[in-house]
Formats: structure tokens, sequence, C-alpha cells
């Protein structure tokens, strides 16, 4: 299961911060994949997936202006547990710019 962060109207951005929280009981997150709008190589994780939320974050201190491209920020993929029952869970997103 995909869930993707989407820039629209960008007015325009160097750092940028998304947390995603989720009931890790029912999902694990298994990637995190950049969608390359904050500059190449400016995307910070942990090398550790089970942190709860999980938070991403972009900086480019070397930028000359800001980045105004809208499109995929972020792709987080989950696995749904085997142990999952049916039905709905929530993941929520924050974020800072």
């Amino acid at each position: 299961m995909d869930v993707t962060v989407l820039i629209t109207n960008n007015p325009g951005l160097i750092a940028a911060s998304v947390s995603i929280d989720y009931d890790a009981s029912k999902l694990s997150l298994i990637r995190v994949q950049d969608g390359g709008l904050l500059g190449t190589n400016t995307m910070v994780t942990s090398r550790y997936f089970d942190y709860v939320p999980y938070t991403v974050s972009w900086t480019d201190g070397s930028a000359v202006s800001n980045y105004t491209d809208n499109g995929v920020l972020v792709t987080f993929t989950f696995k749904v547990s085997d142990d999952a029952q049916p039905g709905d869970t929530t993941v929520t997103l924050h974020y800072t710019r």
C-alpha cells in the first residue's frame, strides 16, 4: 500500500518536513522514496522504518532559489500486517515548511 504526498500550487520551498503517523500493529513501513522535487540528495530519513511517527525532511543550504515544481514529494510504502483484521485504519500526515 502506498501513501503518496503531493505538492500542488507550490509557492517555493528550500526546506520541508513530513511526518507520517500510523497504527504499527496493522501497518509496517517498508520503503520511503523521494520524489526529487526539493533537489537531489537533500532528503534526510531515519535508518529505521519502525519509528512512529516516521519523519523525513529536506533542506538545501546551497540552493540559489526556491524549488517551485509540483508533483510527488515523497511516497511511503507499507505492508499490511498478516494479523490485521479487515477494516479501516488511519494514516495521518503532518508537514512543516
